[in-house]
């Protein structure tokens, strides 16, 4: 659509830029056993510690926000001027599944640039990507590529993080 092409081209200039090609997608490198207690917990941390996570102060927080493309964002916070689609990846997801979470990013910024020209409002879309371990080196090149925030977990919040997993399993 005009509206993605013009959004594609503010970010990327003329045309994105390249980078490595996969053979193909192996829906098995991204888990696809639906959503597991590890990605469920680190979805309520981050929900609980959004302010933290977005570096701003916001209003409204949820999970699995809806846009109208029919995705279901992880968390979503807001406030007048910002709105944060937030991608979660826990230490579970390997490095395909990561590489998946910098490109949702970039739709769901996209997508929701787009909800937010339909609704005439001024707020700043922003996405970021949420991981709990360190990226592979070919994914720090990607998230530079593509310019996706990457915030990783403090040491600080990964305890509370384990707690959390503990007090849910019994």
């Amino acid at each position: 659509t005009e509206i993605g092409r013009d959004i594609l081209n503010k970010r990327f200039g003329s045309s994105p830029p390249k980078s490595p090609q996969r053979k193909s997608v192996n829906k098995a490198e991204f888990g696809g056993k639906g959503e597991g207690a590890n990605h469920r917990t680190l979805k309520e941390l981050v929900c609980s510690v959004a302010e933290e996570v977005c570096g701003a102060k916001v209003r409204h927080r949820e999970m699995e926000y809806p846009l109208l493309s029919g995705d279901k964002v992880d968390v979503t916070a807001w406030n007048a001027k910002n709105i944060w689609h937030i991608e979660v990846k826990s230490c579970t997801s390997g490095d395909a599944d990561i590489e998946r979470g910098l490109y949702q990013c970039i739709k769901y910024g996209t997508v929701g640039e787009a909800m937010e020209k339909v609704q005439s409002s001024n707020r700043k879309v922003r996405s970021l990507l949420v991981v709990e371990n360190k990226l592979s080196e070919e994914n720090k090149v990607l998230k530079e590529q593509l310019g996706v925030r990457v915030y990783r977990i403090p040491r600080s919040m990964r305890s509370e993080l384990r707690t959390m997993r503990r007090n849910t399993r019994g």
